[in-house]
């Protein structure tokens, strides 16, 4: 019986042991790097680079009475196109206590220096009697597009917005 032996060079394989990211330097444990994306994220690869997509924008703030906030101001950026906008407002009255939801889809186009919406503003709202007078929506400024909600007098409302896009230029 005859057997072929392959013998590797001698030492270990010259591999990495650290990947430079955007916000710091990732180590390998044990020979392994994961690279994860979060909710509406998305990862590529090639070569030694590891690119990761973002495409949501998070905000929070709080009205006390009926006082507008800004939840989220994404500015539009200088290369000509739309973005198709899908945004999540939640609100929490701490007063009664009560809560309401909105969901929102608008367009907007920018010629890299001024945003215009591209139609109106689509809203569903789901509110509880004592924050019906709250609101949530888009309004563009500039060349930014801001996510501004609206408190209800007397009331304490917790607002959190995600806002989701996709871009075409």
């Amino acid at each position: 019986m005859s057997h072929l032996l392959v013998s590797s060079p001698a030492g270990t394989p010259s591999v990495p042991t650290s990947f430079v990211t955007d916000s710091g330097t990732a180590i390998p444990a044990a020979n392994t790097l994961n690279v994860l994306s979060g909710e509406h994220h998305s990862t590529a690869g090639s070569g030694d680079t590891v690119t990761h997509y973002g495409y949501d924008e998070v905000g929070t703030d709080t009205t006390s009475g009926a006082t507008t906030a800004d939840l989220i101001t994404f500015s539009c950026g200088t290369t000509a196109g739309v973005y198709a906008f899908n945004i999540e407002v939640s609100a929490f009255d701490t007063t009664t206590p009560s809560g309401g939801q909105y969901s929102i889809v608008i367009g907007v186009r920018t010629d890299g220096a001024a945003a215009t919406l591209t139609g109106s503003v689509d809203s569903t709202v789901n509110e509880e009697a004592a924050i019906s007078g709250a609101s949530a929506t888009v309004v563009v400024s500039g060349n930014d597009v801001i996510v501004r909600v609206t408190g209800v007098g007397g009331l304490d409302i917790n607002w959190k917005a995600i806002l989701k896009y996709i871009f075409a230029s």
